[in-house]
């Protein structure tokens, strides 16, 4: 069922918060901050699929929308710069604690994008 799934993933990032909470070691806060970057990335991969599969169909859809108004089509690592700075925007706003860590993840998946392209 769909809200017991939305529950249980909940559920999940609060355990996995709550675990990184407690840890107590060297790392520093930059190191701390890329340690759950890979975490939630990895995580959003499980979940939501591969991000270039993701972004793709994004973008075919934001590319279809905006056909008119592009001069040309964006692609996927386009699409993770516009995540970027939609976070940020948030950011602005109402700042998070997840904001950096977004955004670092975000970058890792451009890189992965371009990769890609």
């Amino acid at each position: 069922m769909e809200s017991d799934d939305f529950i249980a993933r909940a559920a999940d990032e609060l355990s996995r918060k709550a675990k990184r909470d407690d840890k107590v070691d060297d790392a520093t806060v930059a190191e701390q901050l890329l340690q759950e970057a890979i975490e939630v990335t990895r995580q959003r991969r499980i979940t939501y699929g591969p991000c270039t599969e993701h972004f793709k169909r994004t973008v075919g859809m934001i590319n279809a929308l905006f056909s008119k108004k592009l001069r040309e089509p964006l692609t996927e690592a386009d699409w993770a710069q516009v995540m970027i700075c939609d976070k940020l925007a948030r950011h602005q706003e109402k700042p998070i604690w997840d904001t950096p860590v977004d955004c670092a993840g975000y970058s890792a998946v451009m890189a992965e994008c371009l990769k890609n392209e």
